[in-house]
């Protein structure tokens, strides 16, 4: 596919609002967590406690009781049209092993993953294996979430499904959140529903 100047403005725009410092605010709006116990021999803890100021602390811990040296992280997005969620843009599966070892193959991927997470949680973006506990404990996810959305999105209530499985497409763990996403400036917001 040949990239159009309209296709490459666009591109800049979604890499520079994904890289700056401005935030839009999200609140979580529900997590669920699932899991398969017989793949990795594996055990889950997923919860939000609420706080006064109503952000909450999250807690997604996972522990591999054996070594997982091969999975997949599949993540996608849906933004709600009216009262249905619909496919929104976003939808990527990528091995994590493979990742860690190349994580500049997918460089939109790796800025965010960068931004977010490094920050945040370390000890969660190492090379294979992963073995014992792998998660994060009392988090404030909603500022979390809010410095990885970009400026762009439109507001509205989205649902992000993190998915992972095998290569042979067996899940073993699948969560869900749901959101709402509100501009800060609210000339950065664009409303779709």
């Amino acid at each position: 596919m040949k990239w159009s100047s309209l296709h490459y403005i666009i591109f800049c725009i979604f890499i520079s609002n994904v890289l700056s410092e401005k935030q839009v605010n999200v609140k979580i709006k529900k997590i669920k967590c699932e899991h398969d116990p017989t793949i990795y021999n594996t055990s889950m803890l997923c919860k939000i406690k609420p706080t006064r100021n109503g952000d909450g602390n999250t807690t997604i811990l996972f522990n591999f009781h054996e070594p997982a040296n091969d999975f997949w992280a599949q993540m996608k997005f849906y933004y709600k049209f009216g009262t249905i969620y619909r496919p929104f843009m976003v939808d990527l599966d990528v091995n994590i092993c493979e990742y860690f070892k190349n994580p500049f193959a997918l460089p939109l991927f790796y800025q965010i993953m960068k931004k977010v997470l490094n920050e945040e949680f370390p000890n969660i973006l190492h090379p294979c294996p992963y073995y014992g506990e792998v998660g994060v404990r009392h988090i404030n996810l909603n500022k979390i979430v809010s410095r990885a959305v970009p400026q762009v999105v439109p507001k509205g209530y989205y649902k992000v499904v993190n998915r992972y499985h095998l290569s042979d497409n067996r899940t073993f763990l699948t969560l869900t959140v749901e959101v709402y996403v509100d501009a800060i400036d609210p000339m950065k917001s664009y409303d779709m529903g």
